[in-house]
C-alpha cells in the first residue's frame, strides 16, 4: 500500500477534536453546602440572641438591686413624708404660656451681605486677600 500525502488545505475527520474534552467542572459550593451554612448561621443567630436575652436579664437585676439599695435623697424622704409635693412628670419646663415663642423675629427685617457690613476691609467681589 502506497503512502498517499494529504493535501493541508483539506480538513481531516469530521472537524471535531479527537482529544477528549471533560465537562467544566462547578465552582463553588454546592446546594448542600449553602444549605449547611444557612443552619449554621441560623444556629449562631440564636446563641447571639439567646446570650443577648441573658445579659438584659442580669443587666435587669442588677438595675432592680441597685435601685432598691441606693441611699434616698433627702428631697425624696420629704416627698415621702408629704412635706414637699411630687413632681408632676414634665422635666424640662412647659413653654406654651411664653409670648413671642410663635415668632421668633420680628417681621420686615432686611439681610444685607456680607460685602456691604465688611466696611471696606474687603472688595467686593473678591474672595481672596
Amino acid at each position: 500500500m502506497p503512502i498517499e500525502p494529504i493535501d493541508p488545505s483539506k480538513k481531516v475527520g469530521d472537524g471535531k477534536s479527537d482529544k477528549y474534552t471533560p465537562p467544566k467542572e462547578k465552582f463553588g459550593p454546592s446546594e448542600y453546602d449553602k444549605a449547611a451554612e444557612k443552619v449554621k448561621q441560623n444556629n449562631e443567630r440564636a446563641k447571639v440572641e439567646a446570650a443577648k436575652a441573658e445579659v438584659r436579664k442580669i443587666a435587669g437585676e442588677q438595675k432592680t438591686n441597685a435601685e432598691a439599695t441606693r441611699e434616698r435623697t433627702y428631697t425624696e424622704r420629704l416627698q415621702d413624708m408629704g412635706r414637699l409635693s411630687k413632681p408632676t412628670g414634665s422635666a424640662g419646663g412647659d413653654f406654651t404660656g411664653m409670648k413671642g415663642l410663635d415668632k421668633p423675629f420680628k417681621a420686615g427685617g432686611k439681610v444685607s451681605s456680607a460685602s456691604k457690613r465688611a466696611d471696606g476691609i474687603a472688595i467686593r467681589g473678591k474672595t481672596r486677600a
